[in-house]
């Protein structure tokens, strides 16, 4: 069912052609970080403190008044990425925004939507945030396989007091991994979708990474019309 529901979020970005553009956007944000200059460059980027503080406040939104399970899901999608990563790609978006036409055409949530999706991909690339989804996806999938000849051995004590335990260790790497690899797209797509004026958050990721449509031509897709151009 999981699956099932991924697979519909995923139609329904691919077959608009905003909401595309901004999903491929995430990976041109990691290849920033494809090489040492990359990251280089991006890690000399500096926010002032004042715009640091600006830049919580469009993080945290109304985090304080969120109940548990909605406090849950703010970390869901945010802890990929810390605050500093944050505040720079919000700051580069508002930025050309401000080039472009106002910063006040995005509103305050689509921004913190954006710049966290850019954040979650980069953040997938770069050795400084400590808890990106493909470490603790490796860090998971070795203590996996480092389990089964534990899991071996308890079993062939016919121990209950050791197989069992391990068996239950198990499935929780297992369940914990799955939780990091399988859902990563799917939360991203999900959030996507909330943005308001993708017309103009569209237009923002092609000002910031150059056009698409090419690489859409190579996926086999093409759109019969791009998101407007300021007026």
């Amino acid at each position: 069912m999981g699956t099932l529901h991924q697979g519909i979020v995923l139609g329904d970005i691919i077959d608009d052609k905003r909401l595309h553009i901004l999903e491929r956007a995430g990976d041109r944000a990691a290849a920033t970080f494809n090489n040492p200059e990359g990251i280089q460059i991006f890690r000399s980027l500096s926010v002032e403190p004042e715009i640091a503080q600006i830049m919580k406040r469009v993080r945290d939104g109304d985090y304080s008044s969120l109940g548990l399970f909605g406090k849950f899901a703010w970390w869901d999608y945010r802890m990929w990425s810390n605050q500093d990563t944050f505040n720079k790609w919000a700051l580069l978006l508002l930025l050309r925004l401000d080039e472009k036409q106002s910063i006040s055409a995005l509103p305050r949530e689509d921004l913190e939507i954006c710049a966290t999706h850019l954040a979650n991909y980069s953040s997938r690339r770069a050795s400084f945030h400590l808890i990106s989804a493909e470490r603790l996806s490796m860090a998971l999938e070795w203590g996996m396989g480092l389990s089964i000849p534990l899991a071996m051995l308890a079993r062939w004590s016919g121990r209950r007091a050791l197989y069992l335990p391990m068996n239950g260790w198990q499935r929780l790497l297992l369940g914990a991994w799955m939780y990091v690899e399988l859902p990563a797209g799917f939360r991203e797509f999900g959030y996507l979708r909330r943005i308001r004026e993708k017309d103009v958050a569209a237009r923002l990721m092609i000002d910031v990474f150059g056009d698409f449509d090419e690489e859409f031509k190579e996926m086999g897709i093409e759109y019969e019309s791009s998101p407007p151009d300021p007026v």
